[in-house]
């Protein structure tokens, strides 16, 4: 007779009952596979997998030719580098996690061959859509138990515009956009780029902008930070070009303009500031339509799509997990809204002096590519892509199959002259997935420059037995931080002291715990150095990494919805939990033991020798 083998996301009560249990959650229970240890397990493997994977799609041959020429929207650009599928956004695209639960899951159903019956108790039912195939030619019955599939109760305007096609929604967005961010006579047009033969051209986000500074006119970021003095020493004359993005402060583009033309106004700085949006104009909406159409008329040619969404060599074809992503990026919003940043870019560029070089925010997203497109069809100089925080091992947007480097032909990928990379953690991570198919250079990490103190980890009186909790930017993933905590502080036999710094977009309050006893903190993480002895963070927070590397014990909730994000992973002085009694236990370790660390993760000089060869040679 053959094994009965349960497929579950939550408690079943009857477990004896299986010989074989895959649990997409973290388990150690002796007889379960856990879905996202396997991962975790096979990180390398299933990455590699996953990165061949989007490379073949994007050479799989249709009518004759491959996709990437299928979707030439300019003779020598291809749509493709633009699509969320290529970008491989985890913060967009939630389908790539599911993605990799299934490769995980069919690791382990490969591994078996006298299954007789498997059980499924699955919120999601696109994996029992994709294990059909399977159980078919396994000759395995598949039994639905338990089944809760997520369903949407509440009405919004998100859920409402959600529901119309995606052709729909590509125009909503695009009426919306322009209506919102079209430009205001408030930006005086008579300021112009500086045109010098020393010039450099600054892409950056609006965003993070220093009020102290703004008081006297004067523009800072926490994005470049120091760097804001040494160009102005170098004799650099810089035009900053903001991709506007709404804050507390700048609500709409017509008060970051405003904010600009003060910039513009200040005698002591030589630099002109503009937003990239106030290049949007009717030729710009019309140009975006026609390329728009372009895109989709070529998506509708392709037929049966889903057909090349198989993992070569596998039974695996991930068309339930991205074909959102597929459709909003050929037909949707996603669309739309590239072809917009590419006319847009192009304009810009068109129109602007000719930059000898340039630098940029690197993420490797979609405008990045456009931008990058744009700017050497209008004959600008050198650009260099800078990575301004950590690289994640599983922010796949930093990698991809090492052949993508070795095309060379009219549509090849777009990339930076250069990466400049500020620490040997993200530098192993380019040579080791790239094989140095990237030219980079390496820069001090201007946003952690405040870390170059003497002795950063001594001499800093703490309060002793003081617990610092940083809640994560997602309500659900906080929930379950504080519930985790709640079971932990009923298992310790010590009182401890509890600060609690909420995201400010999920915040925590008191009466919503009312077994914990904690007080709600809103200072930086650096003015609450001597504040806590040892932190307890959710997976993606950004915020473990400064808390760790002041010298405090980090202990991390790890998310069986997700990957392990921490920019901690790898680090074997830091303590991944995922239960209630896990935490109870890393708590009264990190009460009982003194940590210290030292800085392997950037480059740190707050002279900056780095930037300024940097500078000086390109």
């Amino acid at each position: 007779m053959g094994k009965k083998l349960l497929l579950c996301d939550s408690s079943i009560s009857t477990r004896d009952q299986y010989d074989i249990i895959i649990n997409f959650n973290y388990s150690n229970n002796e007889n379960e596979y856990s879905i996202p240890k396997i991962i975790e397990d096979n990180a390398d493997k299933f990455k590699a997998i996953y990165l061949d994977w989007v490379y073949e799609l994007g050479h799989q041959k249709i009518n004759g030719k491959i996709i990437i020429d299928l979707l030439s929207i300019r003779k020598d650009f291809s749509f493709w580098w633009t699509t969320l599928i290529f970008e491989k956004s985890k913060w967009k695209s939630p389908g790539i996690f599911k993605s990799f639960q299934l490769i995980a899951l069919f690791s382990v159903l490969d591994d078996f061959d006298n299954i007789s019956s498997v059980d499924v108790s699955l919120s999601d039912h696109n994996f029992i859509k994709s294990i059909k195939k399977w159980s078919i030619k396994k000759n395995v019955k598949i039994n639905n138990i338990n089944v809760k599939i997520n369903q949407k109760n509440f009405f919004s305007l998100k859920v409402f515009f959600d529901s119309f096609p995606h052709f729909l929604r590509g125009i909503i967005w695009l009426v919306n956009y322009s209506i919102k961010r079209w430009p205001r006579s408030r930006f005086k047009k008579n300021f112009k780029f500086n045109s010098d033969k020393n010039n450099l051209l600054i892409l950056s986000y609006f965003l993070n902008i220093d009020k102290y500074q703004v008081r006297s006119n004067t523009f800072r970021t926490g994005y470049w930070t120091q760097l804001h003095d040494l160009l102005p020493e170098l004799k650099i004359k810089t035009n900053w070009l903001h991709l506007f993005v709404k804050s507390e402060e700048y609500k709409n583009p017509t008060k970051a303009n405003d904010l600009l033309n003060r910039f513009n106004n200040n005698e002591i700085s030589n630099d002109f500031h503009s937003l990239v949006d106030n290049y949007l104009s009717i030729g710009v909406i019309i140009g975006t339509l026609k390329d728009y159409l372009k895109i989709v008329f070529i998506g509708y040619s392709i037929k049966n799509i889903k057909n090349y969404f198989v993992i070569e060599n596998t039974e695996i074809n991930l068309w339930n997990f991205q074909s959102f992503d597929w459709k909003c990026s050929i037909f949707g919003k996603t669309s739309i809204a590239n072809c917009l940043y590419l006319n847009l870019f192009e304009k810009v560029f068109k129109e602007i002096p000719t930059q000898n070089k340039g630098l940029y925010l690197l993420e490797n997203q979609p405008w990045e590519k456009l931008m990058l497109y744009a700017w050497r069809k209008n004959n600008h100089g050198s650009i260099i892509g800078v990575q301004h925080t950590i690289v994640n091992f599983w922010d796949l947007r930093h990698f991809s199959n090492v052949d993508e480097y070795k095309v060379i032909n009219h549509l090849k990928m777009p990339t930076p002259d250069k990466v400049a990379l500020n620490g040997p953690v993200s530098q192993k991570l380019y040579e080791k997935n790239l094989k140095s198919k990237i030219i980079f250079d390496e820069v001090e990490a201007l946003r952690y420059l405040h870390l170059d103190i003497p002795n950063i980890n001594n001499n800093i009186p703490v309060k002793k037995d003081t617990l610092l909790v940083l809640g994560d930017f997602d309500p659900n993933i906080t929930l379950k931080q504080m519930q985790l905590l709640s079971l932990a502080m009923k298992i310790i036999d010590f009182s401890i002291n509890i600060i609690v710094k909420p995201h400010p977009m999920s915040p925590i309050k008191q009466k919503h715990f009312p077994d914990l006893d904690f007080k709600v903190v809103t200072d930086s993480i650096e003015d609450l150095r001597s504040d806590y002895s040892f932190a307890y963070c959710s997976n993606p927070t950004a915020a473990s990494l400064d808390v760790y590397l002041s010298g405090k014990k980090v202990i991390v909730m790890l998310d069986s919805n997700s990957f392990n994000m921490s920019p901690l992973r790898g680090c074997k002085d830091v303590d991944f939990i995922t239960t209630g009694k896990e935490l109870s236990n890393k708590i009264s370790d990190a009460k009982h033991n003194i940590f210290q660390t030292n800085n392997t993760f950037f480059y740190i000089d707050s002279k900056l020798p780095r930037w300024k060869k940097l500078l000086n040679s390109f």
